[in-house]
């Protein structure tokens, strides 16, 4: 039978019973005073046109943080802390920013084991900063063919400081993916065979089995993305796949932000729609949002599955809801593209450096030229003779745009080892 193109459920602990689908109003309609859909309290980080967007609870007042992305090279995965920092991947690269879109500093994180041994590294799939936005869980996901282990999907989640890049090991490892942050020393993953909800406590040796959908429905199905409550008295998760997906939602029995695995959750209700991915809570705790093909839908009153949800950003994909607030925008200059240095990395020959690509583009520009990191006495304009002093040492470029009554800019260009 198919699946009708949105349908609402209303769920038992051991099974689903399904109920006339939600009378919902048109995407984009005005929807009765008394429907509750949502709340406006803190900001939506979200992803539209292949760029990061922020806008309140309620989808007002979006604003565009960035303006380098595209279908080549999108942004995927924000996520925001509540101080109000944002990170979001693009291909390789972890993206840190503020509420006005100026970066702070980009990260290129180290390859992450696999639960088949070969490294997992390529581009970032799934991101989340924590709440005090000290640190940032990362996930790659790649298909792999190792000898002797059967092909797949592979995922594996590490962690990092925010402001720098540091070494996972120290907090531990996983082979799960999509991590949400449970207070600032724990994620909830989901993934595995079976699809698992699993309980992830920086610096333990493993992870923890918090539930699957095995452990509630006989004919169970695949879990993902899970994310708890900011007080924890709900869960949310993606539930099953292909025209089935849905968003589900819980109570939770017991205490999941410390400690031990609690009991298994209760469902509550079921949301089947097109596209339908990314549950995220506000912070209210009771107000949830999602993405759907057609844009981002939010709803209030977890516990009432008859509330009406409503579109609240047409095109918009992969919200994360945080509790900062969104703070006035800073006429701030953005880089759009690095600076590059050409020339021969040979003793006496002249490097030189572009001046990269800013918004706006009326700014002047000022270069700084670095050797292994440090500035070079004197080295302050586009050119750079190469120097004995140079030789088997990386050299950059760091330029700094400026424009009177902006914030400015600096990027760094990648850098260039000198022959010896």
């Amino acid at each position: 039978m198919p699946i009708p193109a949105r349908s609402l459920l209303t769920l038992a602990t051991a099974a689903s019973l399904l109920i006339a689908p939600t009378a919902l109003p048109p995407a984009g309609a005005a929807t009765p005073d008394s429907a509750r859909t949502g709340t406006s309290r803190g900001t939506l980080v979200f992803i539209k046109a292949h760029n990061v967007w922020l806008s309140r609870g309620d989808g007002s007042h979006a604003r565009r943080l960035t303006r380098d992305g595209s279908f080549a090279t999108p942004y995927v995965a924000p996520s925001q802390s509540d101080t109000g920092i944002i990170v979001a991947g693009r291909l390789a690269e972890i993206v840190r920013m503020d509420q006005s879109g100026r970066v702070l500093n980009r990260m290129d994180p180290p390859s992450l084991p696999s639960s088949v041994g070969s490294p997992i590294n390529g581009n970032i799939r799934d991101l989340a900063i924590s709440p005090n936005g000290a640190l940032v869980a990362y996930t790659y996901t790649e298909w792999l063919s190792p000898s002797g282990a059967s092909s797949g999907f592979r995922s594996a989640t590490g962690y990092t400081s925010a402001t720098h890049l540091t070494d996972p090991k120290p907090r531990g490892t996983t082979y799960f993916n999509a991590p949400s942050w449970v207070g600032n020393a724990r994620t909830l993953q989901g993934g595995g065979l079976g699809s698992h909800v699993m309980i992830d406590d920086l610096g333990r040796a493993r992870p923890k089995h918090w539930f699957d959908d095995g452990d509630i429905y006989a004919a169970s199905t695949d879990l993902g993305q899970p994310e708890l409550s900011p007080d924890g008295r709900h869960l949310a998760a993606l539930r099953g796949y292909n025209e089935g997906t849905s968003i589900i939602w819980y109570r939770v029995n017991g205490n999941a932000r410390r400690g031990a695995a609690p009991a298994d959750p209760t469902p509550l209700c079921e949301v089947i729609a097109p596209g339908v991915s990314h549950p995220t809570w506000a912070p209210d705790s009771d107000s949830l949002a999602w993405a759907e093909s057609d844009g981002i839908w939010s709803r209030s009153d977890a516990e009432d599955c008859s509330v009406p949800s409503r579109r609240i950003v047409p095109g918009g994909s992969e919200p994360d809801w945080s509790g900062a607030p969104l703070k006035a925008p800073v006429d701030r200059i953005h880089n759009v593209k690095r600076p590059v240095v050409s020339g021969t990395a040979r003793l006496g020959k002249v490097l030189t450096s572009s001046a990269g690509r800013w918004s706006p583009r009326s700014v002047r520009v000022t270069y700084r030229w670095l050797r292994n990191g440090k500035a070079i006495k004197g080295a302050d304009g586009r050119r750079h003779r190469v120097t004995r002093a140079d030789r088997g040492r990386r050299i950059q470029v760091v330029v700094t745009a400026r424009k009177s009554g902006w914030k400015r800019d600096s990027a760094t260009s990648r850098p260039v080892r000198i022959k010896r």
